[in-house]
């Protein structure tokens, strides 16, 4: 993280690379810290809710879902199990 330690998207890059490792853990903390970055985001969210999904929180999926949700109020937006649309 010292390459770009405020890029947005870069960290967010590195929590997918969690995700993808299923270390869903380490996604969710890295996840957790960007809430408060002035560029967040509606994919932000959603990688949260996946992470959620996967290590089996469906409370905090929907929590999450709903919050990428409101980032995206003019496009269409499609949750893989909780199924929000707007």
């Amino acid at each position: 993280m010292k390459l770009a330690p405020d890029d947005i998207d870069y960290l967010y890059l590195i929590a997918y690379a969690h995700y993808l490792a299923r270390d869903y853990d380490a996604a969710i903390k890295l996840i957790n810290g960007l809430k408060k970055h002035d560029d967040i985001n509606q994919k932000i969210y959603q990688m949260l809710g996946n992470c959620f999904d996967m290590n089996n929180e469906p409370y905090k999926v929907t929590k999450s879902y709903e919050k990428a949700r409101k980032f995206s109020l003019t496009q269409r937006f499609f949750t893989r199990n909780v199924g929000i649309w707007n």
